[in-house]
């Protein structure tokens, strides 16, 4: 007997009751409800600081191939079908971009990549932002070489929703020399730019 009573006592298991395990359910609801918005935004916040970032490396490989190569480099949109080719829509940027050598008697003419010609450098072709868009009408970006480009002084914003509705929003400025600097987004940015860049 003292023996099946020891077994007995031994296999107890403790374990929750069904109030306890129902306020637990509700806790962790509760936590999901207020930290998800959050979680959200943050998530939101990194993927368009990674796209920036990319960008803003990607015309700079530009500058530095051309100054390295003493040849023109271009950056150009891709179009959404993903082809290693420019985009027409010179405004969207958002199916990612690619870095190209461009030799000047292509880059005179359309600024578009020829793989019979151009050297292609990089493909960037993982965009995580919902909309990238440039209020500049050229559709590439041309660093001549002495590090000056043509196609410069525009605005690229990156926007995780749609643009205006309060969801996480960044700006890639260049300048009219082609250097770069970042900053929030704003509506003073909003016009196309005809500039015709800076020339040799």
């Amino acid at each position: 007997m003292k023996n099946r009573e020891a077994v007995h006592k031994t296999g107890r298991v403790a374990g929750f009751t069904l109030v306890e395990l129902m306020v637990t359910v509700a806790v962790v609801a509760i936590l999901l409800a207020v930290g998800a918005p959050q979680l959200r935004t943050f998530i939101q916040k990194q993927q368009v600081n990674g796209d920036l970032q990319a960008l803003a490396s990607a015309i700079t490989l530009a500058r530095t191939e051309a100054l390295k190569r003493s040849a023109n480099v271009s950056l150009c949109p891709l179009p959404a079908s993903g082809n290693h080719e420019c985009a027409n829509a010179a405004s969207d940027w958002s199916h990612g971009w690619m870095v190209f050598v461009d030799p000047p008697s292509t880059a005179a003419t359309t600024n578009d990549y020829d793989p019979d010609t151009d050297t292609l450098l990089r493909v960037d072709d993982q965009v995580r932002s919902a909309s990238i868009a440039s209020n500049s009408n050229h559709s590439t970006i041309t660093y001549r070489a002495n590090g000056l480009a043509l196609g410069t002084f525009q605005t690229f914003s990156l926007n995780a929703g749609e643009a205006g509705g309060g969801a996480p929003c960044r700006q890639l400025v260049m300048s009219a020399q082609g250097s770069l600097r970042q900053s929030g987004c704003s509506s003073t940015t909003t016009t196309t730019t005809t500039d015709t860049g800076s020339t040799q």
